[in-house]
C-alpha cells in the first residue's frame, strides 16, 4: 500500500473499514520473507493475518526454494501462535506488462507457484493469488507494480469475498 494516497485507500484499509475491522499493518516498503520473521511473530490476539510478500524477493533474485521454506516456517509460527485462526497468503500481485526474468533467470510465476506449493493442506492457511486480484493493466498502477487508489479498490473489491468467507469459518 505504499502508494497509497491515504492508508484508508490500501486494499487492506479499504476491506477493515467495510468489516468495521481494526488493522495492525507490519508491512516495511523493501521487505523480503526473511527466515528469521517466523522467531518474531507478533504476540497479539488477531482474527485472521493477512501476508503479502514476493514481489521484493523477486526483485532480490531470492531462490524460490528459501523463499517457500520461509513462508512456510512464517505460517507455521502463526499458527501455533494462534491456533484455529485465519492466515491469508497472498502471492504476488500481478505486475502490469511485466514477464521479465529477475537477475537469477526466475519469473514472477514461480513465486506464486512455490507458495502455493508450500502451503498447499496447511490447516488455516488459505492462499490468494495475487495476481488475479488486480487486472494486468497499466493504469491500475503507479509504475507497473505498486497499485494506485484506483487499484487498490480493485484489489479490496476482490479481496472482500475471501475475508468474509474465511472471517465466517472462524
Amino acid at each position: 500500500g505504499m502508494d497509497a494516497s491515504l492508508p484508508t485507500f490500501t486494499a487492506i484499509g479499504k476491506c477493515a473499514a467495510a468489516l468495521d475491522a481494526d488493522v495492525h499493518n507490519a508491512a516495511i516498503g523493501g521487505a523480503v520473507l526473511d527466515s528469521r520473521l517466523a522467531e518474531a511473530v507478533p504476540q497479539m490476539d488477531w482474527d485472521v493475518v493477512s501476508i503479502a510478500y514476493g514481489t521484493n524477493d523477486f526483485n532480490q533474485g531470492i531462490p524460490t526454494r528459501a523463499f517457500g521454506e520461509n513462508a512456510f516456517r512464517l505460517v507455521e509460527a502463526l499458527i501455533r501462535a494462534m491456533p484455529g485462526k485465519p492466515v491469508i497468503i497472498i502471492t504476488p500481485l500481478t505486475w502490469a506488462g511485466g514477464k521479465t526474468p529477475n537477475s537469477a533467470g526466475l519469473e514472477l510465476e514461480e513465486y506464486r507457484s512455490v507458495l502455493t506449493e508450500m502451503l498447499h493442506g496447511i490447516r488455516d492457511a488459505h492462499i490468494v493469488l495475487g495476481d488475479g486480484l488486480i487486472p494486468d493493466d497499466t493504469r491500475w498502477f503507479v509504475d507497473g507494480v505498486h497499485p494506485n487508489d484506483a487499484g487498490m479498490a480493485i484489489y479490496a473489491k476482490n479481496l472482500m469475498p475471501v475475508l468474509k468467507r474465511v472471517i465466517r469459518k472462524t
